[in-house]
């Protein structure tokens, strides 16, 4: 079973989108949206693939960009 992160202070904005954490790179019927941290710790950040065929290119680089910025005034500390 993929384990799935969670984190007291995900943002908003991601959780109307279902986007999700995960330590694997791919769960089916996804699509990864970003990685962040380091080699052998890294975090997928993953949207479901309806919700992100429903998005334009321009919204999911938005939403990228709003998982790099978190991740980079979170740290790595999982909740």
């Amino acid at each position: 079973m993929p384990e799935s992160l969670k984190y007291e202070d995900f943002p908003e904005v991601l959780l109307d989108y279902h986007i999700e954490a995960f330590r694997q790179e791919y769960i089916p019927g996804s699509r990864v949206l970003a990685r962040e941290g380091g080699k052998g710790d890294e975090v997928f950040f993953q949207i479901a693939k309806p919700v992100a065929l429903k998005l334009s290119e321009s919204n999911l680089d938005s939403l990228k960009k709003q998982i790099h910025a978190w991740w980079q005034n979170k740290g790595d500390d999982a909740g």
